[in-house]
C-alpha cells in the first residue's frame, strides 16, 4: 500500500480522518469514528512512522468546549488499547486555528492538552494557520511561547493555501516557528495562490 511505499524509506506518513470538521462527532458517528481508528491501530501499531492525526479542525465558536478533550481522550484511548504507541496528532479547536488566540480559553491545546499528556505519552498538537493568523507575528509568537510553557510538543499542522493571504501568513510561520523549533507542514489544493504547489483545483 501507499503507506508501506513511504515508511520503508523513513518517511513519516500521517494518516487522518476529515470527515468532522467544524464539528465534534457524538453517539453514532463516535463510534463509527473509534472502529475506524481501532483497525487503522492494529494494521500500523508497528510502524513508527505512521502518525495517526485523529480529526481534522474539530470544533468551531468560543470557547473551546470540554468535548475537545473527551473525544480525544476516547479517541487516544481505543488506539492505545490497540497496542500502538504510534505518534498521535491533535488538531487545535476552532477549524484549527483556535480562533486567532484571542483569548487561552479558546485553545483546546491551551486549556486541555496537559490533561491528555499526563495520560498518554507520543502526544502532538497542531495548529493551523489560515486567515485567523494573518499578520499575527507577535499572537504566533504568543501562542507558541504558552504552549512550550506547558510542555506540550506542536507543530503548524497546515499553511500556505487558499486565498490572497496565505504569503503574509507563511511570512509569520517561518519568522516565529524556525526560531522556536516548531516544525510545519505546507498545505496546498487549489493552485489559487501565491505558492503554487499544485497547478489546479481537487486536491
Amino acid at each position: 500500500c501507499i503507506v508501506t511505499a513511504f515508511t520503508a524509506k523513513k518517511i513519516v506518513t500521517i494518516l487522518k480522518y476529515q470527515n468532522f470538521t467544524n464539528t465534534y462527532p457524538t453517539g453514532a458517528d463516535l463510534t463509527r469514528l473509534k472502529t475506524w481508528w481501532l483497525d487503522i491501530a492494529t494494521k500500523f501499531k508497528n510502524n513508527p512512522y505512521v502518525w495517526f492525526n485523529l480529526t481534522n479542525e474539530p470544533g468551531s465558536g468560543a470557547p473551546a468546549p470540554s468535548a475537545w478533550l473527551d473525544m480525544h481522550d476516547g479517541l487516544i484511548k481505543t488506539v492505545r488499547n490497540a497496542g500502538a504507541n504510534n505518534i498521535i496528532v491533535c488538531d487545535e479547536h476552532g477549524s484549527g486555528q483556535a480562533l486567532g488566540d484571542g483569548d487561552d480559553a479558546n485553545s483546546g491545546i491551551l486549556t486541555y492538552g496537559a490533561s491528555l499528556t499526563a495520560k498518554y505519552k507520543n502526544i502532538l498538537f497542531s495548529l493551523h494557520t489560515y486567515d485567523q493568523w494573518v499578520y499575527a507575528d507577535d499572537r504566533l509568537k504568543n501562542y507558541i511561547d504558552k504552549v512550550k510553557a506547558k510542555k506540550l510538543a506542536l507543530i503548524i499542522g497546515e499553511y500556505g493555501t487558499g486565498n490572497d493571504i496565505s504569503s503574509a501568513v507563511a511570512t509569520s510561520v517561518f519568522k516565529n516557528v524556525i526560531a522556536a523549533g516548531i516544525g510545519r507542514i505546507g498545505w496546498q489544493w487549489t493552485g489559487v495562490d501565491v505558492h503554487k504547489l499544485t497547478t489546479s483545483g481537487g486536491g
